[in-house]
């Protein structure tokens, strides 16, 4: 389980900081030396997250950046930078912040939310780093993207984080399911009527679901 590592290699240090990555992730030659230094400039905050960007080294992984990887954003940034926050995988956080808290939980997916969310309902300090950047490798093709999703899906919901995934969606696929049907009840029952009205509601809701999960994303760090 991630967070049991995460709890183990923290538990066997003895530095007072500790820098956070992952497996399948390249990181900056210049990535520990921003974390550090806005955490020094941020008056020794209790948490930094750093910034990452999808390695696209193809047409699918390219397709699924643009798919699931979250836009930049500027959030709390004092050189005006946007970044992908926050991330886990790439952040500083104090050793003694981690033992207070209880480390990260023992799930396979969403321990990073549950850890995050949790020290800032604790009411610990934040900070961002947009310049501490690290290569995020992403799912090479169909079948091993749809078992990571297959994946964290299921822990999602194990993890009584259903609410911030599985919920969003089954609304949305509701609203395309009850328009198709009005559409097919009291409009012209063509498919062609079908599909620009999917396409129509589609693109309202989609734009919906982005501005939530952007408020969700701000909200969450701050």
């Amino acid at each position: 389980m991630p967070g049991e590592g995460r709890n183990i290699g923290i538990s066997e240090s003895h530095c007072n900081l500790i820098a956070l990555t992952d497996c399948g992730i390249v990181l900056d030659t210049e990535w520990l030396f921003e974390l550090v230094s806005v955490y020094k400039s941020k008056g020794h905050t209790d948490i930094v997250y750093g910034n990452y960007d999808p390695i696209i080294n193809s047409l699918f992984t390219e397709c699924a950046a643009i798919a699931y990887v979250p836009s930049k954003q500027l959030i709390n940034t004092f050189d005006n930078i946007p970044i992908r926050a926050p991330f886990i995988a790439s952040s500083l956080l104090k050793r003694e912040v981690w033992k207070s808290v209880g480390g990260f939980p023992s799930w396979r997916a969403a321990e990073d939310l549950i850890f995050i969310n949790t020290l800032k309902s604790n009411g610990y300090t934040e900070a961002y780093a947009p310049k501490a950047t690290v290569a995020w490798l992403l799912r090479p093709d169909t079948r091993s993207t749809f078992n990571k999703f297959h994946t964290y899906s299921i822990h999602n919901v194990w993890a009584g984080m259903a609410k911030y995934w599985h919920y969003g969606i089954v609304r949305h696929h509701l609203c395309y399911l009850s328009c198709s049907i009005f559409t097919l009840l009291f409009a012209k029952p063509s498919i062609i009527n079908v599909i620009f009205t999917y396409f129509v509601i589609s693109l309202f809701v989609y734009r919906d679901w982005e501005t939530d999960r952007k408020s969700t994303r701000l909200n969450s760090s701050h």
